[in-house]
């Protein structure tokens, strides 16, 4: 394929770009890595990435924001009881993943104006999770902190030296009833529901319906 033919292909995508730097800072508990410097890192590589393909003729990007990642058995397990929320979720890795998507979205918008002629659409998983855990039952779920996979320890069922796995770990009856299927990553279910929030109800700013609008359009064009 040519440089012109690869280009045409860049511009008729659709580029998603997922979550950068979850896991980086549930492992800070602990450490002396400085969290504003985490932040930077990590959004000034989603940022770059983005440009990358900007500049190799890209139309269409979606990004991810982190989720609320305070509220997975990981790190309510690392943090006490004293640092939970009203809802159960670890507060102070919540204020971490927050600041990162307040900055990502911040460069993103300055992304959007040096690159008018393409859309960045911004994929707020932050906001779609809460949505979720806030009402568990209206979305079918019945266990909102609770690992399906897990050695049964605790209201988590999640142990962080026996994983999802391991000898003496079991699987829930119905993971479809959990929004966690380890304790680390979401369940089918909760995908499922996020990707409906993400697509068709709003989360993605601006909307999915605008970016394939304005796709449809380009190509009528």
């Amino acid at each position: 394929m040519n440089h012109l033919a690869c280009k045409g292909q860049l511009e008729n995508s659709l580029f998603w770009v997922g979550e950068l730097g979850m896991y980086d800072y549930s492992r800070t508990y602990g450490s002396s890595v400085s969290i504003k410097w985490l932040i930077d890192l990590s959004v000034s590589s989603t940022c770059r990435l983005v440009k990358a393909l900007l500049d190799r003729g890209a139309k269409y990007i979606v990004v991810q924001s982190l989720p609320p990642t305070g509220c997975l058995p990981f790190d309510i397990s690392l943090s006490p009881v004293s640092d939970h929320d009203n809802l159960g979720c670890a507060d102070t890795a919540n204020t971490v993943t927050q600041t990162h998507n307040e900055l990502l979205q911040a460069k993103l918008a300055e992304q959007q104006k040096q690159y008018p002629d393409s859309i960045i659409a911004y994929a707020d998983i932050w906001n779609a999770y809460y949505t979720v855990l806030k009402n568990p039952s209206q979305f079918g779920f019945s266990e909102p902190f609770k690992a399906c996979c897990g050695c049964g320890k605790g209201d988590l069922n999640f142990d962080l030296r026996s994983l999802c796995g391991a000898r003496n770990t079991r699987v829930c009856s119905d993971p479809s009833k959990h929004i966690t299927w380890d304790g680390v990553h979401l369940t089918e279910a909760m995908h499922h529901v996020l990707a409906d929030l993400l697509l068709n109800k709003g989360y993605c700013k601006p909307s999915f319906d605008q970016l394939v609008k304005k796709k449809r359009s380009c190509t009528a064009n």
